[in-house]
């Protein structure tokens, strides 16, 4: 049976080969477990409320500019309510239109803000876990962190201009930023443990994550309309202060030779891999890549992107509602993780569950970009409640077919995709958003479906290609088998005639 596996950063499950494939005896714990678990655990908590109060501070900045107090909304909870709008907002459509460009275009320059020195200190700090250990460079990013929340709750409590906000995403970016912490974090746990060992503390610390950060939205929402943006940035700090007193004095180093990851260098490995594998390898790995690198270029921009819509007529959302569509996106995508990997996985096989994730998450954008109401929009989160599935069937695919030498490369290339993807999807859909909003909120929404549409068509081609290549191995399957037939029926008529 397979293995299920939670990434916490993949927000979805990965199935790793039988159990029959990894020896647990060959890495011996002889120091016990070195936990890692309340790490990850407060900063997926701790990352979740950053990437929606961000967006919610930034449109209620703008907003304020512009004479429009978000904060000071009524707060209305019915779902079938139709007239939020009214005694909410009294700007033209114009300058409605205005705010969620502008907040669409800040959310992009801050983005770009961390992106560029991420993506040079990135590789760096995760080198020097290498050389000089994990638990001293997983320092840098959460300090990195720390040092950002610090300047967020400056900027805040002093009514600073968005300008400010540049310094705390420059230097959340040139400290590594999610790219490294998620590197450094996977490194740790392939050292520390074996792979059943993993998959187990995953399962468990995977679900927990995703439905503390989904209950944790609700708090927020409460939170932010009760008191406003500075409790929940003076949470985000504690819990970045916990993490680095946590990994200075309780996180010990893993061992040398301890693992799997010191065996060879990652990056060697990636790039043997690629240029001198078999061409047909090559060209089903290059494409699964491509469809993770697309995948998380919308999901990491997607609920941003709804946030700013739905902050705006004809929706008018509060930060209440934006906290309980928030927590529903992720708890329905966790329980649709689930169960979906639990009873679509055997019987559709990969590729015909990435087909289910795609199409739910199809149905979910098309319903947010055309959707005129809330109960619409919260139905969005159920109709895309499968979306999560797209990344480990895909990662699955990566890894069928190889050696088991060269499954810790896929884990690394798959990272390595969805990382960038993660970084460049905010970046060119905010810019679309911008430039697109005085039209039609729906294009950039149309524009993510229609991104799917094309990943499913060339889905669809390897559906094409495998059942092709099954039926002709039934074909001249059968025909040895009737050739063997009609030479043992030729044998005993020669016998009798005999």
């Amino acid at each position: 049976m397979p293995v299920k596996v939670s990434n916490v950063f993949d927000d979805g499950f990965e199935f790793i080969p039988s159990d029959d494939e990894f020896d647990d005896s060959d890495y011996p714990q002889e120091n016990g477990p070195i936990n890692i678990e309340p790490v990850i655990f407060t900063f997926f908590i701790s990352y979740s409320i950053l990437g929606v109060i961000r967006a919610e501070y930034i449109v209620n900045k703008i907003a304020v500019d512009h004479g429009d107090r978000i904060e000071d909304r009524t707060v209305n909870l019915d779902l079938l309510e139709e007239n939020v709008c009214e005694g909410n907002v009294s700007l033209t459509k114009h300058l409605d239109d205005r705010i969620q460009a502008e907040s669409a275009f800040w959310l992009l320059a801050l983005n770009f803000a961390e992106l560029l020195p991420a993506v040079v200190a990135a590789p760096l700090i995760t080198y020097c876990g290498k050389t000089f250990g994990v638990k001293s460079a997983l320092l840098i990013p959460n300090i990195g962190y720390l040092t950002s929340s610090i300047t967020w709750l400056s900027a805040v409590y002093n009514h600073s201009s968005l300008y400010y906000l540049f310094i705390a995403q420059f230097l959340q970016g040139i400290m590594g930023g999610f790219p490294a912490l998620m590197s450094l974090c996977n490194s740790f746990l392939a050292e520390d443990t074996s792979n059943v060992d993993r998959a187990m503390r995953l399962v468990i610390l995977g679900i927990v994550s995703e439905l503390g950060a989904g209950l944790t939205q609700v708090g927020i929402g409460y939170w932010i309309s009760n008191t406003g943006f500075l409790p929940p940035y003076w949470c985000v700090f504690g819990a970045m202060v916990f993490n680095v007193v946590y990994i200075f004095l309780f996180l010990g180093d893993v061992p040398e030779g301890k693992g799997d990851s010191k065996q060879t260098d990652d990056r060697e490995g990636m790039f043997t891999f690629l240029i001198y594998s078999d061409r047909a390898r090559q060209k089903r790995t290059l494409v699964i890549l491509f469809l993770l690198f697309v995948h998380m270029m919308v999901l990491y921009a997607y609920l941003n992107l709804v946030i700013i819509h739905a902050f705006s007529p004809p929706l008018c959302w509060t930060s209440i509602r934006s906290g309980y569509f928030v927590a529903c996106t992720l708890i329905c995508g966790s329980l649709g993780t689930i169960f979906g990997s639990r009873f679509f996985m055997i019987p559709c096989e990969e590729l015909g569950v990435t087909q289910i994730g795609i199409w739910s998450f199809v149905g979910s954008l098309c319903l947010v970009g055309f959707g005129q109401s809330t109960v619409v929009i919260y139905a969005a989160t159920l109709v895309g409640c499968f979306r999560f599935l797209i990344s480990p069937a895909l990662r699955t695919l990566l890894v069928r077919n190889i050696e088991p030498n060269d499954q810790n490369v896929m884990f690394n290339l798959a990272s390595l995709a969805e990382t960038l993807g993660m970084l460049f999807g905010p970046t060119v859909f905010n810019l679309l958003y911008a430039f697109t909003v005085q039209y039609s909120a729906s294009v950039t929404f149309v524009s993510m479906a229609i991104g799917y549409v094309i990943l499913s068509l060339i889905i669809v081609y390897f559906q094409v290609k495998l059942f092709r290549s099954k039926k002709s191995k039934d074909i001249e399957g059968t025909t040895a088998e009737d050739t063997e037939m009609l030479m043992r029926d030729g044998f005993r008529k020669s016998q009798g005639r005999r």
